[in-house]
């Protein structure tokens, strides 16, 4: 499973809910765009993309495909020079970043479930900055825990990775 593949053309071929390593292969334009990528998925999902990327090539395109993952996956040297992949480190978001993408309307109404917080009223007088302040404590700069967990999926998460910690004193 994956989170999301988006074909370039701007069409989201499958989501969170069905999205599946094969769902690669059915991008038709020349980018593929394969968000959640895990670990233990990784080599799956290169192997799905350089196989798409080589199908691609021989029909006379350019494709490229971009995977999107936490620091914690990493591609071997020998397969990013084989398909001449570069690798891009972006940092987390600041808290102006989340309230400049909030200040677009038609993506703070898409995004308004996930950042209610208990204890913040709903009828505030600046219930954007409100919401965003309130979820930003929680999530720190984390888009997903921020724009694509609600509020009991990202304490849940954060407690399942602090679980895995032997020590974090």
């Amino acid at each position: 499973k994956v989170k999301v593949v988006i074909d370039g053309g701007g069409g989201t071929i499958s989501d969170a809910g069905d999205a599946e390593i094969s769902d690669i292969k059915s991008a038709t334009e020349g980018l593929v765009i394969v968000d959640g990528v895990t670990k233990k998925a990784s080599a799956d999902i290169h192997a799905a993309c350089w196989a798409w990327q080589q199908e691609r090539t021989e029909a006379c395109q350019k494709p490229s495909f971009v995977l999107v993952s936490s620091a914690a996956v990493s591609i071997a040297l020998e397969q990013r020079m084989e398909v001449n992949l570069d690798t891009f480190t972006v940092g987390s978001w600041t808290l102006e970043q989340c309230q400049e993408a909030c200040d677009d309307d038609v993506f703070f109404e898409s995004v308004k479930d996930k950042l209610q917080c208990p204890g913040v009223e709903s009828e505030a007088a600046d219930e954007r900055s409100a919401l965003i302040l309130s979820k930003y404590e929680l999530a720190g700069g984390c888009a997903r825990w921020m724009f694509d967990f609600t509020h009991d999926e990202c304490v849940c998460d954060f407690d399942a990775h602090m679980e895995k910690v032997s020590d974090y004193q």
